[in-house]
């Protein structure tokens, strides 16, 4: 069990002063200061990313100069304003990438059997996250075809055409699932 910062500072603060009531008292100062200081925090660091072109081409400059290679990366745009090693910035753009499956109607699911005709669904959050971290990885399909996919059903989806491509996601006999292209 580990305690909140109001309550360690009340328990701090009561074997000092003894009184409930100024306890109370004070923490209203204190949260106020406290809000403020750490808004001033936030503010700063993320003032500190907003680095123009200029400073990080002069950086650069300096690490090749000192002959720091190894503190520079070579995957990461010059022009990024947050410093990423390379395995964050392949990360984060292969997670950026990922958000375009995220759009409504993209992502379905086979719901059950309607009159013999399977009816499909809109998959839940979850749901989307396991197909995309799980089932997405260790399918035959290859993620240029996902990345397809995805780019015909934006361009389809504009013209309001109800034949635009989808994932769908079923699951056989034995509960594995299965992850097709339709459309």
């Amino acid at each position: 069990m580990s305690f909140s910062w109001d309550e360690l500072v009340m328990i701090g603060m009561i074997e000092i002063l003894g009184d409930p009531e100024l306890v109370f008292y004070f923490m209203k100062i204190l949260k106020k200061e406290r809000n403020k200081f750490i808004e001033n925090q936030g503010r700063d660091f993320h003032c500190s990313l907003r680095v123009t072109k200029e400073d990080r081409w002069e950086k650069t400059k300096e690490l090749k100069e000192k002959g720091l290679y190894y503190m520079m990366s070579s995957m990461v745009p010059i022009t990024c304003p947050i410093p990423f090693t390379n395995s964050e910035w392949k990360n984060s753009s292969e997670n950026l990438r990922k958000i375009l499956y995220f759009r409504e109607g993209f992502m379905m699911k086979i719901d059950g059997l309607d009159n013999g005709i399977s009816s499909r669904k809109h998959q839940l959050v979850s749901e989307k996250i396991k197909c995309l971290n799980k089932y997405m990885e260790y399918s035959i399909i290859r993620k240029e075809e996902y990345d397809e996919a995805v780019f015909d059903y934006m361009l389809f989806h504009e013209w309001r055409n109800d034949e635009y491509p989808y994932i769908l996601l079923e699951y056989d006999y034995d509960s594995q699932p299965l992850i097709s292209i339709i459309g």
